[in-house]
């Protein structure tokens, strides 16, 4: 049985490891990119409009954001993002920031990923998407 939440927490964990190994590597070559993982905290959207309110997941998240609307709206939960472009860099690059924690890093659960995992993840992202093998100066799109 497919569970969207919980896929949607595991592909956020991959998600989150892959910015922080993507800064890694590029610093390693002297480009300084920032990338941020965002949790902008429970959003009505098509995910968690599948959950009903009054179910435990829903009133975890809520209790969460206490002080803030539950859930989100979609404009409510964008915010982070334009947070992040305008006011970046707000932490070292690759970190996870939370709306609901007044947008500072926050810790996220790790599904099981390890942080030695990144290297092979980052790999298999640029095979996935035909890129170029890392290590080298460019990435060049495999059309």
């Amino acid at each position: 049985e497919v569970r969207p939440l919980e896929l949607y927490g595991f592909t956020k964990a991959i998600l989150i490891q892959y910015i922080s190994e993507l800064h890694r590597r590029e610093a390693a070559f002297g480009r300084f990119v920032h990338g941020y993982s965002l949790t902008p905290g429970w959003v009505n959207t098509s995910l968690t409009r599948r959950v009903p309110l009054n179910s435990t997941v829903a009133q975890r998240k809520c209790r969460e954001q206490l002080g803030y609307p539950c859930p989100f709206t979609p404009s409510e939960g964008a915010t982070i993002s334009v947070f992040a472009a305008l006011e970046a860099p707000i932490s070292e690059s690759g970190s996870y920031v939370s709306r609901i924690k007044k947008c500072q890093v926050d810790t996220p659960t790790s599904h099981g990923f390890k942080p030695a995992m990144g290297a092979e993840l980052y790999t298999r992202a640029l095979k996935l998407v035909g890129l170029s093998q890392p290590g080298s100066d460019r990435h060049e799109v495999v059309v």
